[in-house]
């Protein structure tokens, strides 16, 4: 007999630089992850503790980004 246990495992989440365009879709879509400056979008250090439970938002946000500046890798 086999029991599975689901986890949220942590995911990693990032923002190439020199690829945003600061549209500001991600921090629309996920604010509690994203904050964007003048000059692009950054990860909120305080919101890194959620990305587990804002992983649809952050999956969103990265799709919606225009210029496919967000990653984000699945943790197992």
């Amino acid at each position: 007999m086999m029991i599975t246990v689901e986890t949220q495992a942590q995911p990693t989440v990032r923002v190439e630089i020199r690829g945003c365009t600061v549209c500001g879709l991600c921090e629309a879509i996920a604010p509690a992850v994203f904050s964007v400056t003048d000059q692009t979008s950054v990860l909120r250090p305080e919101g890194r503790a959620l990305w587990g439970a804002f992983l649809g938002e952050i999956l969103d946000a990265a799709e919606a980004c225009p210029s496919g500046a967000i990653y984000v890798e699945r943790g197992i």
